[in-house]
């Protein structure tokens, strides 16, 4: 989703419960998740922005290949 770039920003600015929707999970489970990448330095989150810090360590936690 969003734009793949150098920066790793997803260009798509999504509500927590798009997310949680897309995801197929609810909010609750969403926040957590999110707050756990935030504490973990995963990510990082400003207002409805969400940059990507570590793309090895959140494919691995997705389960993805890369």
């Amino acid at each position: 989703y969003g734009i793949n770039n150098e920066s790793g920003i997803i260009n798509v600015e999504l509500s927590r419960t798009n997310i949680s929707n897309m995801a197929g999970t609810t909010l609750e489970s969403t926040v957590r998740t999110i707050n756990s990448f935030k504490k973990e330095q995963i990510i990082s989150v400003e207002g409805k922005k969400i940059k990507i810090l570590d793309m090895e360590i959140l494919s691995d936690n997705a389960g993805l290949i890369t």
